[in-house]
């Protein structure tokens, strides 16, 4: 009996040790930009912007809030807007001749398609900025890709990685249920 409430001290002590306590600094996490994004340094939209960081640039974020993360980058601490923030890269697995010739391919549990705006002009779309890109692809103003998904995520104008280099943004609702989604072209 002794041995085993001896067991159960020695335990009890080491989970105490071993516990962080709350003055340790915030978790870091590792987040990639999903556009090119301006790191201020202050929390404002009018704030001077000290860098800019490409696409994909891996950043560590020590704190996040509501609408803006603390981004530790070149030694100081700066800020961004959270949105412009992910977790992972956006992989490019196809090239825009590639997603052509194929016209279907199935990508992270989805079927991926592509319509083009040659045949459907999506004048009611309402996309803000709306462009091309050198591949072929039709982009908002921040970057990402016209995609159509389904009517719910069309509301949030969800954002979702793609396969081609480039985060898709939805503009427009797919035919085919939340596992198909429709990239907007120029083809």
């Amino acid at each position: 009996m002794k041995k085993v409430i001896k067991g159960i001290l020695i335990l009890f002590a080491v989970a105490i040790i071993m516990t962080p306590s709350f003055d340790t600094e915030a978790k870091t996490v590792t987040k990639y930009a999903t556009k090119t994004i301006k790191l201020k340094e202050k929390c404002s939209d009018n704030s001077k912007t000290i860098h800019k960081v490409k696409r994909n640039t891996h950043l560590t974020v020590t704190k996040q809030g509501k609408k803006w993360a603390y981004i530790e980058y070149k030694g100081q601490t700066l800020y961004t807007h959270k949105v412009w923030l992910h977790s992972k890269r956006s992989p490019k697995k196809y090239t825009a001749r590639q997603f052509r010739r194929k016209g279907v391919i199935h990508w992270g549990g989805k079927k991926w398609t592509w319509y083009t705006q040659r045949i459907l002009p999506g004048r009611g779309l309402h996309i803000p900025g709306r462009h091309l890109s050198k591949e072929g692809f039709v982009l908002d103003k921040d970057g990402y890709i016209v995609v159509a998904i389904t009517w719910s995520a069309r509301r949030k104008r969800k954002i979702v990685p793609t396969p081609f280099g480039r985060y898709g943004k939805c503009y427009d609702c797919g035919s085919g249920g939340s596992a198909w989604r429709d990239i907007y072209t120029n083809w």
